[in-house]
């Protein structure tokens, strides 16, 4: 038990055997001793132990001692004493009524700050729906919102458990790659979620409803825009846990964030967890397993994402979920790659796929490599219209690499020429690259005359009749080449 002298606040944490409805027990029996709980997190582990944690007050610090003695003494009745409401049997209607005052409660600063009055809720039009709740276009004083609405007769206890838990990660999270959460309707049977609208709708939508598909500069921005949402979420200690096309919104600017924390979880402080959702498709090994598991698990269904994008296909498409589920699972199945993929794209989905996952990369690592190959790209740091418009109006350019060879700059000069009289033919271009071409194949010449000047060498220098030697003296090579084996600047006419 902590306090904190700038607030007046407890923070309590209770380790016990797991029981059901342990957390709405242990917050009634603080309420009965004149605590005021303002936040509740609550963990179960997978050998049938609970740990919950309350942030309280409502008992002055000088009296916290005595706090302490009166929490020894109550506790052990949660585990003892059973509960009287539940030993009374309960009529229909008091069942109908008891099933929407079991939500996991809310903390009282949830409801102060983040409540919403369902009638400031404008409902517009029903962007989709789901078994336990629909999606709708909205407004809320003014402003454009999604609205997720919870079906009342579906409200049981595990459906209200996660709307619980989705509001108290979403209250927590500000990142312009999630999803920006506005409110809720905490009061049953109107229980509600309130986001920003994202216009885009959703990547799996674009990639699989509408036939849409994305180029690469488009798939490396996307990626990078997913990593750090979900880079920042796990250093939130924040575990999606569901993450696939479905989850991730665009806006009408293109940028794309993650969503859908109705699964989520905090992740302990052990870093494992048991496994007890998510989407096959998507999903890593561990959790179909159901077995512990890290926020390892979302960089394994980022991979599968990604590969989504490339692709514009839905994962395992000739199989059912479950049949991928076991493919994946006993057989490493994985998608099949394209063959013109780029290597460090290759390399970064076999990374995110690796069956342990310790060994898939960090969101951080994977933001860097994205970086990298989308600052590759021509006009890398602009949109695709921002780009057209500095060509047209103000002559714009890819930069041309520093040690670019000479004749490879007034090439790229001549094809970028404003007038198009001025750009060379194909057959003209063709001739330079040959030319080019044939002197290329004497890098491996400079390479060998530069060892031979290595004391530990078997070439003799001296021996001019070597073909190497005799070659070099027949050609005169200008410029600054990459050397094809090291990917290093050779100066040759140093050599």
């Amino acid at each position: 038990m902590s306090a904190n002298p700038s607030r007046p606040l407890h923070e309590i944490t209770i380790s016990t055997s797991d029981k059901p409805k342990l957390l709405c027990k242990l917050t009634s029996l603080l309420s009965e001793i004149g605590l005021n709980i303002q936040e509740a997190h609550a963990f179960s582990t997978s050998d049938g132990y609970s740990l919950d944690v309350f942030v309280v007050n409502g008992w002055p610090y000088e009296e916290t001692e005595k706090l302490r003695n009166v929490l020894a003494m109550e506790i052990p009745r949660v585990e003892e004493i059973p509960w009287s409401q539940d030993s009374q049997p309960l009529s229909s209607k008091e069942l109908e009524k008891k099933k929407f005052q079991e939500i996991v409660p809310l903390s009282v600063s949830v409801a102060d700050v983040w409540e919403i009055d369902v009638k400031l809720l404008k409902f517009e039009y029903r962007i989709c729906g789901g078994s336990y709740g629909d999606l709708y276009k909205g407004t809320f004083c003014t402003q454009d919102v999604a609205i997720k609405a919870l079906k009342d007769e579906y409200l049981n206890e595990n459906v209200q458990r996660e709307f619980a838990q989705e509001v108290y990660i979403m209250r927590k999270v500000r990142h312009k790659n999630v999803v920006q959460f506005i409110g809720a309707c905490t009061r049953p049977p109107n229980l509600c979620i309130v986001t920003e609208f994202m216009a885009g709708g959703s990547v799996y939508d674009f990639l699989h409803n509408q036939r849409g598909h994305f180029d690469v500069p488009t798939i490396l921005k996307i990626g990078i825009h997913v990593s750090k949402g979900m880079n920042y979420l796990h250093e939130n200690n924040i575990i999606h846990r569901d993450l696939k096309s479905a989850n991730l919104l665009m806006d009408e600017n293109g940028i794309v964030k993650v969503s859908d924390f109705g699964v989520a979880r905090v992740q302990n402080k052990s870093g494992v967890m048991t496994a007890e959702t998510g989407t096959y498709r998507w999903m890593a090994p561990e959790v179909i397993e159901h077995r512990p598991y890290n926020h390892k698990a979302d960089v394994f269904s980022f991979g599968i994402v990604l590969w989504e994008l490339l692709t514009w296909k839905l994962p395992y498409a000739n199989l059912t979920p479950l049949q991928a589920a076991i493919g994946v699972v006993q057989k490493g199945l994985r998608p099949p790659i394209p063959k013109h993929t780029h290597p460090d794209i290759v390399r970064l989905l076999e990374q995110c796929w690796q069956q342990d996952p310790s060994l898939r990369p960090e969101f951080s690592e994977i933001i860097k490599i994205l970086l990298n190959l989308s600052n590759m790209l021509p006009y890398a740091n602009l949109t695709p219209l921002q780009a057209a418009i500095g060509v047209v109006q103000k002559g714009l350019r890819p930069p041309i690499p520093k040690h670019t060879h000479p004749d490879i700059v007034r090439l790229l000069e001549q094809c970028w020429q404003q007038d198009p009289s001025l750009r060379p033919e194909f057959s003209e271009i063709i001739k330079i690259l040959l030319n080019l071409s044939n002197m290329v194949n004497i890098i491996s010449i400079q390479i060998f005359l530069c060892i031979s000047r290595n004391p530990h060498s078997t070439l003799n220098k001296n021996d001019t009749s070597h073909p190497a030697i005799e070659k070099r003296s027949k050609v005169r090579v200008r410029g600054v080449y990459i050397d094809p084996f090291s990917n290093e600047l050779v100066d040759l006419d140093g050599v």
